[in-house]
């Protein structure tokens, strides 16, 4: 690891030691690269796997940190087990296969799963919600055709194509990086309408990272299940995006939380 950083009082000359790469951005995991962290450049490709890269040190030196490296973990997207509603999934969002030895995250994010684009995370219809948020300053298209951020909706506000805004939420954004779709920000486990083929994916299959977070992000949940949003920047294309929950809790999926909560496996 690269050495501490020295400072001295000017009073006494006392030394205080600090460590610099505690301060470091680049550092964005604790785990090892045994346990799943990689140095990533800003596009969210892993620098090599020699392995005097294999260490934070090297990634965050004066080196890594002028090209904008990043010791991160991109591979585990929650911390659910399998029985708990985690899956393997593909980049396109599709399960990588039910056999047993696929059902935990260290054979998903292993060099394999990761040259193969794998995700642990939460799986379709898996879960009363999808997740995903958005910054408070996204600008929502209402039914009016008026443009507003997310922050300032209420409750039975009408929005293009989404209906009745039937619930608003913050949740902490710190550790969920941000990215663009056609000028939107927004969370990488949001699903979103590819502007490039009008099939649903995840926002980290589509969009481009950030590297990037702030410190609350906000979601609705409205009658459709839809949200319109369009770029800060005049001129750019609106953007189809679920809500909150994506789809309607169906009474098979509210049986299986049920499983879930009591313990059992699937």
């Amino acid at each position: 690891m690269r050495a501490p950083t020295l400072f001295y009082m000017l009073l006494n000359m006392t030394p205080i030691i600090v460590d610099a790469l505690a301060y470091d951005n680049c550092i964005r995991t604790k785990l090892t690269y045994e346990q799943g962290a990689r140095c990533l450049s800003s596009k969210s490709v892993s620098t090599s796997a020699t392995s005097y890269r294999k260490t934070v040190g090297w990634c965050c030196s004066e080196y890594g940190r002028a090209n904008k490296f990043l010791w991160t973990e991109s591979c585990i997207k929650t911390g659910l087990t399998y029985a708990q509603g985690g899956r393997c999934m593909t980049r396109n969002g599709g399960e990588s296969a039910d056999t047993s030895y696929r059902k935990t995250p260290g054979w998903c994010c292993t060099a394999y799963g990761r040259d193969n684009d794998f995700r642990w995370m939460v799986g379709p219809g898996l879960g009363s919600s999808g997740g995903g948020c958005f910054p408070p300053d996204t600008l929502v298209v209402l039914s009016t055709k008026a443009a507003v951020p997310i922050s300032t909706l209420r409750l039975g506000d009408q929005l293009e194509q989404g209906g009745t805004v039937q619930a608003l939420m913050q949740l902490q954004g710190s550790a969920d990086p941000l990215f663009d779709v056609g000028g939107v920000r927004v969370s990488g486990s949001h699903a979103v309408r590819d502007p490039s083929d009008g099939v649903w994916r995840r926002v980290e299959s589509v969009g481009q990272p950030l590297n990037t977070t702030v410190a609350v992000l906000w979601n609705v949940i409205s009658e459709h299940h839809r949200v319109v949003a369009v770029p800060r920047l005049d001129g750019g294309a609106a953007v189809e995006l679920a809500d909150f929950m994506e789809a309607n809790d169906t009474p098979a999926l509210l049986q299986r939380n049920l499983r879930v909560l009591n313990g059992k496996e699937l």
